[in-house]
Parts: C-alpha cells; structure tokens; sequence
C-alpha cells in the first residue's frame, strides 16, 4: 500500500464536501443520505440541471437507494428538498433561484408525471425486496437441505457400520443361533 496523501470526503452538518489529508490509499466517502454523492455529481456534472432529469438520470440510484415504502409523496418531497438544499450549497445565487423555481414549476406541471415516477420506483423496491428475501429464502432452504443431507449421510455411514459388523460377526462365528 503507498501511503500517499489523499482526500477523504467527510459528512458535515452542510452539504458541502470537506477534505481531509490522509494517508491512505483509497478515497473514503461518507454520505448523508444514500444518493448524496450521485446528487452532488450531477449538480456539478450537468450544464443543463432540472430536478426532473435528475430523476431520469438517476432512477437506478434511487431505486436502489430507496427502502420499502408506499408513500410516494413522501419520496417525491424527499428528492426534492435534496435536490434543492444540494443545489443551494453548488450554484450561484442567481442559477440556485431559477433551479428552485423550475424545480416547483416542474412540481406543478408534472404532478401526474411525478406521481406515476415514483409509484413506478415504489413498485420496482417492492420487487427487489422480494426478490432478497426469496434469496434469503433459498439459502436457508438450502442450509436446510445440507444440515438434512448430513443427517442422512451419518445415518447411512451408521447404517454400513452396523451392517459390516453384523456380517463380520456371523463371518467368524458362523451361525448366530437365532
């Protein structure tokens, strides 16, 4: 491992990234919310920047950051006030003012659009946690079978013993007398 000096991103009570000097090898992260570092990326990566395309951009992200839920108001306020609080700390005043209000504007006129997005993500975390717990499923079905399979071989190997002793016996003493 070279010890070089190098940045680690440490969580701050803004959503501003601070850098430490490290000495260590590989870059540490820690966000403040799952999705931080891909919102913080975008805001900075992206010329054109809306919270929509944002959504589009990231659906993947979002999906695999978010737990199980129902709620998609609860989702859609979430994403925005990250958006928008990110935003804040990235842009110049002038860029964050026109961001905020497109992002609101955006709310409004796609209300519908937002909704059936996130109902769309909700259904698409449902099926994941599904699919993990039928994973989950599976390998203690299969702990099972092995802890069964054991069972039998022990059984079948005390089988053999009993038998092998049992033709041993009668080998060298000839008739048991029954």
């Amino acid at each position: 491992m070279s010890s070089t000096s190098e940045r680690v991103y440490n969580e701050t009570s803004t959503s501003e990234l601070v850098y430490n000097e490290t000495s260590t090898s590989e870059r540490v992260y820690n966000e403040k919310y799952p999705g931080f570092k891909r919102l913080h990326d975008y805001l900075k990566q992206y010329k054109i920047k809306s919270l929509l395309s944002f959504l589009v951009n990231c659906r993947d992200m979002i999906i695999d950051t978010t737990s199980v839920t129902s709620n998609w108001r609860d989702l859609n306020n979430s994403w925005n006030t990250r958006f928008i609080n990110e935003a804040q700390t990235l842009l110049n005043p002038e860029d964050f003012k026109n961001l905020r209000d497109k992002a609101s504007s955006d709310q409004e006129r796609h209300a519908k659009n937002l909704e059936n997005y996130w109902n769309k993500v909700i259904y698409e975390c449902n099926i994941k946690y599904d699919i993990l717990e039928y994973k989950r499923e599976k390998e203690r079905v299969i702990r099972m079978l092995s802890e069964i399979e054991e069972k039998i071989k022990r059984k079948e190997e005390d089988l053999l013993k009993s038998s092998n002793e049992w033709k041993t016996l009668i080998k060298h003493k000839g008739s048991v007398g029954l």
